[in-house]
């Protein structure tokens, strides 16, 4: 979860995955997908790294959310059901955020306007490298 730190104005100034000192606003403040587009909009230009906000949609919660988008270089992994197998490093966004590729050649569309991209439709795309199966099977 992001933390994002705002002036005595509102507006935000800075962005945290620790709780910063001060002021600060966190998805539980968000009441509309507006005010998380305010917000990501904010931390894009006291960041300099794009923001989205993401809409979970109803009956989740909290359902409103900013998060750091997908970049080119950034290393990612596909998960499903407890195992995670590594799957590159992206090379291509697309301008809507829809679609992400990997130098792996592997694929990962959107869902809607979540925080969840999928390649074949059900395996979820992750930050990080990781190599790791569920224990459980």
């Amino acid at each position: 979860m992001l933390y994002f730190k705002t002036d005595e104005t509102g507006n935000v100034i800075g962005t945290s995955h620790e709780r910063p000192e001060g002021t600060y606003i966190t998805r539980h403040d968000f009441k509309s997908l507006q005010d998380a587009e305010r917000v990501a909009d904010g931390a894009t230009k006291a960041t300099g790294k794009l923001h989205i906000a993401t809409d979970e949609t109803a009956n989740t919660s909290p359902r409103y959310d900013v998060i750091l988008a997908p970049a080119v270089g950034d290393e990612v992994s596909q998960a499903f059901n407890g195992d995670y197998y590594p799957r590159g490093k992206i090379i291509h966004v697309s301008r809507s955020l829809k679609k992400i590729t990997t130098d792996t050649d592997h694929v990962f569309w959107r869902y809607k306007n979540t925080a969840t991209w999928l390649v074949n439709g059900y395996a979820s795309m992750v930050r990080g490298h990781h190599s790791k199966l569920n224990p459980s099977f």
